[in-house]
This record gives structure tokens, sequence and C-alpha cells, in this order.
């Protein structure tokens, strides 16, 4: 079970759209939501599953795929808005050895993830 998630306002504004939602009647923790960002030619969606920290995003650029990512054993996920800057981080439990993953909507669509060192760690 993830330990630390958005309150459900902190990821509208992020979207900036209502997710589809598997269960209407069911908490968005306990639920599949899936969002829709669609900006000119490029689309972004986002299918998350709270309660089993998992998260699934396909980024498109002239209905073309680009990027498929999946992520699993998320512990936690914070969203962060400085700025023009409006980013989410899923932290992965303790003992992988992954390093975050940042997906920004602003001020472009972009997709951070990998297992290797950068200068984002763990605090």
């Amino acid at each position: 079970m993830i330990s630390k998630f958005p309150e459900n306002w902190e990821l509208l504004n992020f979207f900036e759209s209502e997710p589809r939602l598997t269960d209407p009647n069911s908490p968005w923790l306990y639920n599949k939501l899936e969002f829709v960002i669609i900006r000119g030619q490029e689309e972004l969606h986002a299918l998350i599953s709270p309660s089993y920290g998992q998260f699934h995003f396909t980024y498109y650029c002239a209905k073309r795929l680009i990027v498929d990512l999946e992520f699993h054993e998320v512990d936690q996920c914070t969203i962060v808005s400085e700025h023009d800057k409006h980013y989410m981080i899923l932290r992965f439990q303790e003992g992988l050895n992954l390093k975050d993953a940042l997906i920004f909507l602003k001020p472009a669509i972009t997709l951070i993830a990998g297992n290797s060192d950068s200068s984002i760690t763990r605090k």
C-alpha cells in the first residue's frame, strides 16, 4: 500500500482535469484513476492505481507513441508546484535501489525515469 498520496484537489490541479474512475463510488485512493492531457499534438495518459502503488504513463506526439512507462511498488507520490514548474515525484519502496521518477507537466511534458545514479537522491 502506498504510504503517501496527494489529496484529490492536488491531483485535479496537477492534471487540470477530472479523472475517469473505475468505480465512482470508491475513494480515489482505492480506485483506478485515468487522466488524459491533450496539448496540441501532445497527449499524455496517466493510469494510476494508488492502493497498489502502480502508475502507467503513455506519451504520444502526433498520435505516435513516444514513451510507455509502467511503475510498480511506488511508496510515495508527491506533487510539487513551484513558480513555472509542476511535477510529480514517484519514490519507490525501500530496498529496491531505484531513483525517483519525475513527471513534469509544466513548463512542458517531460518524463524522467531510470535506475542509474543521478543528482536526485533519497533523503
